[in-house]
C-alpha cells in the first residue's frame, strides 16, 4: 500500500521530502474502520479491525466441525491426517 503511493521509506532512501518514520494509515468504508499497520523491516503489512459478529458464530478451519461440513467423516479424516504424515 504505502508502495503504490511512493510513501515507502525502503524505495526512498536518500530521496527528500519522504518520511522514513511510518505512520499508520485508514481504510473507511461506509461505517467500517480498518487500520494499516507497516512493519517495514520484513516488508508486511497488518489490517487491524473489529470482528464481525458471524465470524464467532462460524467453524473454525480444520476442526471436525469443519471436516464434517464438507462431508468428510472422521474414519476419512483419521486417513488423511496418516497418509499426509507418510
Amino acid at each position: 500500500m504505502r508502495l503504490s503511493f511512493n510513501l515507502c521509506p525502503k524505495q526512498a532512501k536518500g530521496v527528500t521530502g519522504v518520511r522514513t518514520k511510518v505512520s499508520d494509515m485508514q481504510l473507511v468504508h461506509d461505517n467500517e474502520v480498518l487500520t494499516l499497520k507497516f512493519d517495514c523491516k520484513p516488508c508486511e503489512m497488518h489490517v487491524v479491525g473489529k470482528i464481525k459478529p458471524h465470524i464467532f458464530d462460524s467453524v473454525l478451519p480444520g476442526s471436525r466441525e469443519s471436516y464434517a461440513e464438507h462431508g468428510v467423516g472422521e474414519f476419512d479424516l483419521a486417513n488423511l491426517i496418516a497418509s499426509s504424515r507418510g
